[in-house]
């Protein structure tokens, strides 16, 4: 990666300088997210029919290989010899006098491509799911061979948009809506407040979504917000809130308790503010904090969305997988607890406190948990079961793996101060 933007961001900003139609943009994010992803296994197989040092190749040729690859594997409307032939062209453009290798290269990915399988006895050959050899040989030892693998294949695939209804007045008129467009839709398995559909842009581009009575937000995301089981007459502290999803879910369901939304990025407290106003929510009250070490107001329920790895929605952040390194998930686990240290002053007497992330790594999760009740007895974990489906708990707590139910990955407990 050469831009400390994410790779959603700099699609999204080039759109936005842009006057493609809704099609075109889709195609594009399909095949620059899918290349993204993909790209370890199409490396590993370029690598082994290269004459030469691969490693060394220029990045611009690299990506113009690995497009041609995607074409040829994912693209069914695209025929081989147009990806090879479509890929030749764009070298001649813009690296002139490697178009001879990129069409022997491709021509030859073509006719050896399916030959290439995984070897379990052979950790080398796991590059060809397409992940770090650190975040695979992790999985490994901490859920097995066998979830390694379900968990790769399934952050290979696109991610489903997910949709919240906002308030049970607009749910029939919601559903009438999209019947009436001819759009597919899907409420999710585990809780119905939740939907796809077939179009995710013409809901997008609806009055429904403009108003406010649909969001963009995934099922284990609600599912979190519903172990806070927030109340009309509660205090909540919404921590680390930004861009807005779980605070604005808090204020549909207890549209009269007071809210605090509370972040330090003053560029995704911009998105929170949006998402208040576009949601006409009157009971939240945004607030540029730091959880680690601002003094905060006192609240009888507090939820703190930490920031994280990310390892459970590497299905939704393509080139997620790239960027992070282990030692980020260890620089991670101090901030974590440094939050949940800090908001816990904060939790008034019989108080709840969720805790969660978008993490499957247990020292991001229960690890920080743990070591928080060695230091602070008067605090107990609440089974999770009392709050959300039993599918979705283990050991008390909300505790998924990517894919599982068709969901992402992460964690959430609740916690009682006692």
């Amino acid at each position: 990666m050469t831009s400390h933007s994410f790779a959603n961001e700099i699609i999204s900003n080039y759109y936005n300088n842009s006057n493609l139609d809704q099609s075109s943009r889709k195609n594009i994010s399909n095949m620059v997210l899918g290349v993204i992803r993909m790209q370890g296994r199409y490396d590993y197989i370029l690598s082994d029919i290269y004459n030469g040092d691969y490693d060394n190749i220029k990045l611009i040729l690299k990506n113009i290989l690995r497009l041609g690859c995607y074409q040829i594997d994912r693209m069914d409307s695209i025929p081989n010899h147009a990806a090879v032939s479509t890929s030749v062209e764009i070298t001649k453009k813009n690296i002139f006098g490697y178009q001879k290798l990129v069409n022997a290269l491709l021509r030859k990915y073509i006719n050896i491509k399916d030959d290439y399988d995984l070897d379990l006895n052979d950790l080398n050959s796991f590059k060809l799911l397409s992940h770090p050899s650190w975040i695979i040989n992790k999985w490994i030892e901490d859920f097995g061979t066998k979830k390694t693998i379900e968990i790769c294949n399934y952050n290979n695939n696109n991610p489903d948009i997910w949709f919240r209804i906002n308030g049970p007045n607009s749910r029939q008129d919601i559903i009438h809506y999209i019947k009436k467009m001819k759009i597919n839709f899907k409420f999710h398995e585990i809780d119905d407040s939740f939907f796809k559909v077939s179009s995710a842009s013409n809901l997008i581009d609806s009055n429904y979504f403009r108003d406010g009575l649909v969001t963009i937000q995934t099922p284990l995301n609600g599912l979190i917000v519903k172990l806070l089981d927030p109340k009309n007459s509660d205090i909540i502290i919404d921590g680390c809130s930004a861009p807005g999803g779980k605070g604005t879910f808090i204020s549909s369901i207890a549209p009269t308790a007071n809210i605090y939304s509370i972040d330090n990025d003053k560029k995704r407290f911009k998105k929170l503010l949006n998402s208040i106003e576009r949601h006409k929510i009157k009971n939240i009250k945004p607030l540029i904090l730091d959880m680690i070490s601002d003094k905060l107001p006192l609240a009888n329920k507090i939820l703190i969305d930490v920031p994280c790895s990310g390892t459970g929605v590497i299905n939704r952040r393509a080139d997620l997988r790239w960027r992070k390194k282990l030692i980020d998930i260890e620089k991670s686990s101090v901030i974590q607890y440094n939050i949940l240290d800090n908001a816990s002053k904060f939790l008034s007497e019989k108080g709840v406190l969720v805790y969660s992330t978008c993490s499957i790594e247990k020292e991001e999760n229960f690890k920080i948990i743990d070591k928080f009740l060695s230091k602070n007895k008067n605090f107990i974990i609440e089974d999770a079961t009392n709050f959300v489906n039993k599918k979705v708990v283990k050991n008390n707590a909300i505790d998924i793996l990517p894919g599982e139910y068709n969901l992402d990955g992460g964690f959430a407990v609740r916690l009682k101060k006692v």
